[in-house]
């Protein structure tokens, strides 16, 4: 039973990392005195993690580009995330 837990458990945890990574990147709205700072998300389009200056706060937003990377190993970041685990 506990085999059968675990195998369910990654692979609802890979649906919803996945879904995070595919979620739609909506524009910052920064509140005021919120700090700004570069942040990564999974752009669909391009099958990569791409670079923005915001406040982050989505579903799909890091803070590094490793985390984006390591996150989201789909398109042309799989064969690298990878090499890299």
């Amino acid at each position: 039973r506990q085999i059968v837990s675990l195998v369910i458990f990654n692979v609802f945890s890979t649906v919803s990392a996945e879904r995070e990574c595919r979620a739609p990147h909506p524009l910052s709205s920064c509140a005021p005195g919120t700090p700004i700072t570069w942040m990564y998300y999974f752009d669909n389009h391009t099958d990569r993690c791409q670079k923005y200056l915001g406040c982050g706060g989505g579903r799909n937003d890091f803070g590094s580009k490793g985390c984006c990377i390591d996150s989201c190993p789909y398109g042309l970041f799989h064969a690298y995330s990878l090499t890299h685990i």
